[in-house]
């Protein structure tokens, strides 16, 4: 695969987040005005600030918690370089935002925190078992 196959393939992991959240999304001009602090990454990209991952909507609890559940479930296809800060992200919203989440034990969120210090709000769920 060269270079451009890969930048291709990152392209279409980021989108997946925005597909997921397809019936639960954030109106444009909200979106447009919510601060960086609402978003799990943000990074600049051809002198452009971009932000991804939108996980907090103030006012808007019900939005917020699908919001982060939507990031945990899709996690994974966070590009590995930016995992660190979007899961550091998604804890300090799980914790101001008190939000009650399963997370299981497989997810991959759980290699890049630390277990013993996830808020009380947070319920592991032990893996399923293989057949």
């Amino acid at each position: 695969m060269t270079e451009l196959d890969y930048m291709e393939m990152d392209s279409a992991l980021e989108s997946v987040f925005d597909l997921a959240m397809e019936g639960h999304t954030i109106d444009p001009k909200v979106r447009e005005k919510l601060p960086d602090e609402c978003f799990g990454i943000i990074e600049e990209e051809d002198g452009k600030k971009k932000r991804s991952y939108p996980l907090v909507v103030p006012g808007d609890k019900k939005l917020t918690d699908e919001l982060v559940t939507k990031a945990v479930q899709f996690f994974h296809y966070c590009k590995p370089d930016r995992r660190e800060a979007l899961a550091r992200a998604i804890v300090r919203a799980i914790r101001e935002n008190g939000i009650k989440i399963q997370i299981s034990e497989a997810s991959q969120i759980l290699r890049y925190v630390d277990k013993s210090n996830l808020p009380k709000t947070v319920t592991l769920v032990p893996r399923k078992p293989r057949n």
